[in-house]
């Protein structure tokens, strides 16, 4: 649920777009390489966004059930390329989800309310096969309509 929404606000910021590759994900038209799932597929664009949930606690009031929720946003780019590309696409990506505005997303499909969205500064994070990559931690608090 979270990890859609942030896939969402990042696949809706220009900014983003322009720094990451493009997938043929069903409809054979590209989009921003951005996925919710642990493995980036092939054939696909570099540089490349993995989101994932990392866990959180349950947060809410007498009247409302919600969560304050922790997910990784994790950007690899081609091993082939300068660092620095897959670098200011992270930081992209920080100000694209720092303050941003999740609830067109999760209140029409979750009826969720985000009352904070929060992104750390990226982290380098190689992957173990030697992509370059970055990682963005993001906090989500969430409560019931």
């Amino acid at each position: 649920m979270i990890s859609d929404a942030l896939a969402e606000a990042l696949a809706n910021d220009a900014t983003v777009i322009a720094a990451l590759g493009a997938y043929e994900f069903t409809d054979g038209v590209p989009e921003p390489a951005i996925f919710t799932d642990e493995v980036i597929p092939e054939p696909c664009e570099y540089p490349a966004v993995i989101i994932d949930d990392a866990g959180g606690t349950p947060w809410g009031d007498r009247c409302k059930r919600g969560g304050a929720t922790f997910c990784r946003v994790r950007i690899y780019g081609d091993k082939d390329r300068a660092l620095d590309i897959v670098r200011d696409a992270a930081w992209a990506i920080n100000r694209a989800l720092d303050r941003a505005d999740l609830n067109s997303y999760l209140e029409g499909n979750f009826g969720y309310h985000a009352m904070l969205c929060q992104a750390d500064p990226p982290a380098y994070l190689p992957d173990p096969d030697g992509f370059p990559g970055y990682v963005v931690g993001v906090r989500v608090v969430v409560m019931e309509l």
